[in-house]
């Protein structure tokens, strides 16, 4: 089974944001709410983080193209080309060590606004395919719940790290195969075929940390999803990340030295320049791009060929026929943008050009992600989840993994280090380190994680409680009209009078005011009497 669409919501949906129009505006703008309606905190939570990294790219976009004219302009030039390019990484790297950090807490300041606005501090929700013998609750031993056997959940992580940690060496093992094979040559060829072996090693392994996931036996979705994320980040991360790196910092000092390339020589910076752009273009541009269109065109086909061709068919017997978007799929999709922020973050300076093809690569997913789910997607399931999930923490290893990258091609490679003594390149590293660490718990002060008006809602939602609280002990609630209270449960708070002072049925309620109002009024001098407009002022 599966939930199905609403006609009209899906029609509202199609309009407001999945038309392929939409990615021209750069805003980026999404209707989050209703997303968080239809779809659930957790699809709501996926497409607010990518439409803001879509706004956040877009601000490092205008650097990045400043960058890469002047690269571009030093080339032509050809005057003292080395140490010009060494400034030029330099600087690029600190604007990139700036916006990230603004970045991850600008976007931790809208998380928590809408965890709190949509109320998920709650307990999670416990997974139906749990499996576990009905023993009595530890908390309240007058109940029954369901709990899983814990050493059987211990054995089996063991044995997904184990299966990871074969796969992710597997993987490193066929990147020496390929450096090995391509070390005299990084063209065009040798950028096909390491996107070949990356998408390789992603598809066997995609089912295999599912089946690994599955056998953990996880209670609630948080940590299922939390497992299948960290999983799947460990080894794409080496599978993506890794020949760049060695082309970085290890080439250098093998037996065979840094690539030759075309017209310069030997040399690791311009062979990481070739292989990011080509990589890059085949792996996220392509790939997805094609996927997208594959879907659509596979749900096509099923509606003709499989439903009876041109034979009229109902509205949810359409659905059945739809591709289905899923947890798996879920991660899938985060898993790929992550990982693309990660070339910016790591390898952004030495290859500007990344920056402009990343944040192309997020507008056309996020808007052909959009009109996917709206034209030829079954409905997921609405699962609640306070944010993002485990992808925050894989984004602040990616910040701390760049910041050490950085300062490792400067010393490798850079002008002013080359006949450094190792001492000296140790000594800047670990400065460049600190001084990066200072310059993020600067932003932490200056941007924190969670505003004012974040806290200000949760005051103000706080005191309300409080005095329906009061009230309701007290058995003094005033009642709610029947024209009201459908309004409440839908959430229209648009149609909703404002609250009348002095309307009877709030007069009767026994409070401390109201009892001011009966009683007869004092002569001057005397305490104070406040008004209906006085009292009533702060109740929204």
């Amino acid at each position: 089974w599966y939930p199905v669409h609403r006609r009209s919501r899906l029609q509202q949906l199609r309009f407001m944001w999945g038309k392929w129009s939409r990615g021209f505006d750069v805003n980026c703008r999404q209707p989050i709410h209703h997303l968080w309606h239809y779809y659930g905190s957790r699809v709501a939570f996926m497409f607010a983080w990518t439409g803001f990294y879509c706004k956040a790219l877009t601000a490092l976009l205008v650097p990045a193209l400043v960058c890469l004219a002047i690269m571009i302009g030093t080339w032509t030039v050809d005057y003292e080309v080395d140490r010009a390019l060494t400034i030029l990484q330099l600087s690029f790297s600190a604007v990139i060590i700036v916006w990230a950090r603004w970045a991850v807490n600008t976007w931790h300041q809208e998380r928590n606004y809408f965890i709190k606005a949509w109320g998920l501090d709650g307990i999670p929700r416990a997974r139906p395919q749990y499996k576990g013998a009905l023993v009595p609750s530890p908390v309240n031993d007058r109940e029954l719940e369901v709990q899983g056997s814990l050493a059987g959940a211990v054995v089996w992580r063991y044995v997904s790290l184990s299966v990871t940690l074969f796969f992710c060496a597997a993987v490193l093992f066929s990147i020496y195969m390929w450096f090995t094979l391509f070390q005299g040559r990084m063209d065009l060829v040798a950028s096909l075929c390491l996107s070949i072996n990356i998408k390789v090693f992603e598809l066997i392994f995609r089912p295999v940390a599912v089946w690994c996931t599955n056998k953990e036996n996880h209670m609630y979705d948080r940590d299922y999803a939390n497992a299948l994320i960290w999983k799947n980040f460990a080894f794409e991360s080496i599978n993506y990340y890794y020949p760049f790196i060695y082309l970085m910092v290890f080439a250098k000092y093998s037996a065979a030295g840094c690539p030759v390339v075309e017209g310069i020589g030997p040399d690791c910076v311009w062979a990481l320049r070739r292989q990011l752009m080509g990589t890059v273009f085949f792996l996220v541009g392509c790939y997805r791009i094609g996927e997208v269109i594959f879907l659509y065109a596979l749900g096509r086909w099923k509606l003709y060929y499989e439903a009876g061709g041109d034979s009229p068919r109902s509205f949810m017997e359409e659905q059945y026929h739809y591709t289905e978007w899923e947890l798996r799929d879920q991660v899938e999709y985060m898993l790929q943008l992550v990982l693309s922020l990660g070339y910016v973050v790591l390898f952004g300076s030495v290859a500007p050009v990344v920056v402009v093809i990343i944040w192309a690569v997020f507008i056309m997913q996020l808007r052909g992600t959009a009109w996917f789910l709206t034209h030829a997607c079954r409905r997921s399931f609405p699962v609640e989840l306070p944010g993002v999930g485990a992808w925050r923490s894989c984004i602040e290893l990616l910040l701390v993994a760049g910041v050490v990258v950085s300062a490792l091609v400067l010393v490798i490679h850079g002008e002013a280090f080359e006949m450094s003594y190792l001492l000296t390149k140790i000594t800047f590293t670990f400065l460049f380190i600190f001084v990066a660490s200072v310059v993020w718990f600067a932003l932490d002060h200056e941007a924190p994680q969670l505003d004012g008006a974040t806290v200000l809602m949760e005051r103000r939602r706080k005191y309300v409680l409080s005095v329906l609280k009061d009230l309701t002990q007290r058995g003094q609630v005033p009642s709610v009209k029947p024209a009201v209270a459908p309004a409440i449960l839908k959430g229209n708070w648009g149609v909703i009078p404002r609250l009348d002072p002095t309307h009877p049925e709030w007069l009767q309620v026994d409070t401390e005011e109201n009892r001011a109002r009966n009683e007869p009024e004092k002569p001057l001098g005397a305490e104070h009497r406040y008004t209906a407009d006085e009292m009533f002022k702060i109740v929204p």
